[in-house]
This record gives C-alpha cells, sequence and structure tokens, in this order.
C-alpha cells in the first residue's frame, strides 16, 4: 500500500543525516496530492500525522525506533538501499510507492473500479479503467491523464473523480 512504503521511506530518510528542510518540502508535496475531501478523512489523517511525529521526533534528537514501520504488522518493501548509507538527497530517497499505487489508494476509498485494461497502452504507459473513463499514469512526469472529449488530457484526482460520477 501507499501508506507504508511512504512511511518507510521517511523513517529510512530520517534514520541518517536529512536535510529537513527538503525532508518537510518533499512531505508537503506528497501530501498536496490529495484532494482536501480525502486528506480530512479520518484514515489518512492518520498516517500524515504519524509522518510529523516522526520528522519532530528526529528534529528534537529522539529515537525513532518507536516510528519503525518494520515493526508494524503491515508488510512493507525493504528499501533498495538499505544496505547502503542513508542520503539526504530528495532525489535519492527511496519511495517505492508510485503514482498507480495512490490512484488505487484513492480509488479504494472512493468505491471506484480501477484496473489495468489489458494490452491496451498510449504513449507506450498502460491504459487503466478508473470507472469506465480510460486513464494512464506516468510515475515519472507524475501525471495522471484521462481520455475525455475525444483527446488525452492532465486531470487531478479530484477531476477524475467528478468525471467519474459525471458518467
Amino acid at each position: 500500500g501507499f501508506f507504508p512504503k511512504l512511511h518507510k521511506t521517511l523513517y529510512d530518510w530520517l534514520g541518517g543525516d536529512p536535510d529537513f528542510e527538503q525532508v518537510a518540502e518533499w512531505y508537503e508535496d506528497w501530501k498536496s496530492v490529495f484532494p482536501q475531501e480525502l486528506e480530512a478523512q479520518e484514515e489518512i489523517r492518520i498516517h500524515f500525522n504519524r509522518c510529523l511525529l516522526m520528522m519532530n521526533a528526529a528534529v528534537s534528537g529522539e529515537d525513532l525506533q518507536q516510528y519503525n514501520p518494520s515493526s508494524d504488522r503491515e508488510q512493507y518493501e525493504p528499501a533498495a538501499a538499505a544496505s547502503g548509507p542513508a542520503t539526504s538527497s530528495l532525489r535519492q530517497a527511496e519511495f517505492h510507492a508510485t503514482l498507480k499505487d495512490l490512484v488505487e489508494s484513492f480509488s479504494m476509498e472512493r468505491g471506484v473500479e480501477f484496473f489495468p485494461k489489458v494490452g491496451r497502452f498510449n504513449k507506450s504507459l498502460q491504459i487503466y479503467s478508473f470507472g469506465g473513463i480510460s486513464v494512464t499514469l506516468d510515475n515519472r512526469r507524475q501525471v495522471i491523464e484521462a481520455f475525455l472529449g475525444g483527446k488525452w488530457v492532465n486531470v487531478s484526482l479530484e477531476r477524475l473523480l467528478s468525471e467519474e460520477k459525471a458518467k
């Protein structure tokens, strides 16, 4: 899932010698991806609050072990760079969650079907169905495109949801 990966990446990053301004910017960037009504849901707020608590503990020099995601019941993917030293570079932070993970979480929260259209691609990107709307997810550019009005257009999750409800 999306949040276990987010927590693991943050925990690993804070365990090194991070630039806290970069960490805060990274956190805000990920938080800003969520529409306000989704961010307001209790479960989502709990996850983001956990990130804030972890960041506050790191800034205060507290032991982060209580935030170790590996000790949680949820399954976490091991970081690819776990054997190497932690880096403070935002670009090198090992975050394994993808745009697909985010859209999957969003669609599950909203009760919207989301699945790949087998064998269908646009610009070498897998086409998915989001409630019957064809979408592509460009993880490299962090862009969601939907086929609306006969053409591919960039959309936010909020717009995608409103287009799906309007169908």
